[in-house]
């Protein structure tokens, strides 16, 4: 059974839409930049569910901190969503793998109001 889930919300202090996409343990794995309309903010959600399952989707990083985090990239090399940093590579990997397995049928659930 999938327990992850995406939420999306409008921001009551700057009006743009947001996205997250969240564990089964409910913590956030990765998070959207705003979008200016719920049309094009459930376009992203969906455009991530649909290119979750390949790895090309995802671009790993190591941070200055020396912190792991990967973003989700369409390909046109759009980010649609990036991840919260880990401490080690192998924990990042997991996310992905979270993410590969879980996101393309994860429900997507619309919240009142949520701080990013």
């Amino acid at each position: 059974m999938n327990s992850t889930y995406f939420n999306y919300w409008r921001s009551q202090k700057d009006g743009q839409w947001y996205f997250n996409y969240r564990g089964g343990n409910h913590e956030r794995i990765l998070q959207s930049e705003g979008y200016t309309s719920e049309h094009n903010c459930k376009y992203a959600i969906a455009a991530v569910q649909e290119i979750s399952p390949y790895d090309s989707a995802y671009d790993r990083r190591q941070a200055i901190n020396n912190q792991w985090y990967f973003r989700v990239v369409a390909g046109n090399n759009r980010v649609l969503a990036w991840s919260e940093t880990y401490s080690s590579n192998a924990i990042m990997e997991h996310s992905i793998n979270v993410v590969k397995l879980n996101a393309k049928f994860a429900p997507v659930l619309y919240k009142l109001e949520q701080h990013a």
